[in-house]
């Protein structure tokens, strides 16, 4: 049931499940919500922690990469280095 509970909190709060994790002491609060309003409000009141976003290198890394760019340009750029 709390597997559940937590696919709905990560739907509710737009995260992935893994960034949600439950206060155990709170839990009876959590298992009452059924809504996704009683999510969000669980969050605020602290009842359902969400964990930071980890590991974006990769994505930083792609950001940054070189481009393919125009083919058209380079065989351009060659042809005038040529002649």
């Amino acid at each position: 049931m709390i597997i559940k509970k937590k696919e709905l909190a990560a739907k509710a709060l737009k995260i992935g499940k893994e960034r949600v994790k439950f206060v155990r002491i709170r839990l009876d609060e959590i298992k009452d919500a059924i809504t996704k309003q009683d999510i969000r409000d669980l969050v605020e009141t602290g009842a359902i922690i969400i964990k930071p976003v980890k590991g974006r290198r990769t994505n930083i890394k792609r950001k940054n990469r070189k481009g393919q760019g125009k083919v058209k340009k380079k065989v351009n750029k060659r042809k005038r280095e040529y002649v």
